[in-house]
């Protein structure tokens, strides 16, 4: 059985997001497949990024574990930001909403209003 791998650092969260959002990775790895871009090209990005986040972690991790964490924190990022955003809306006392992180918030910044939100009349 394999062993489990320490705990997501909080310096390598940010270390993750930072190279994920830095503009010119971020066209790379949700850009669309044409002659330029290809299935090589993401791939180079993501060892790119995976050596850079396990330079600065004490926990080797493989080009699949950063993916992987890329999506959970990102997705858990966008429920954070609905629910954050439904909160604000609402009438009423109560306490504020927490605060996103710095982190969370460069997240954010990268995705469409309609990826936190979803579509107006988009059923669901």
């Amino acid at each position: 059985m394999e062993e489990r791998k320490a705990n997501w650092s909080e310096v390598a969260i940010e270390t993750l997001v930072d190279l994920v959002t830095d503009s010119e990775r971020w066209a790379v790895i949700r850009g669309k497949f044409s002659p330029a871009l290809t299935i090589h090209t993401k791939q180079k990005v993501w060892i790119d990024i995976t050596e850079r986040v396990n330079a600065s972690s004490t926990c080797i991790r493989a080009v699949k574990d950063v993916k992987k964490k890329w999506q959970d924190i990102q997705s858990h990022t966008k429920k954070k930001e609905a629910n954050r955003k439904a909160e604000l809306r609402k009438t009423g006392g109560g306490p504020p909403p927490p605060e996103l992180k710095n982190w969370e918030k460069k997240i954010v910044s990268i995705l469409s209003e309609d990826v936190i939100s979803g579509v107006d009349g988009g059923g669901g």
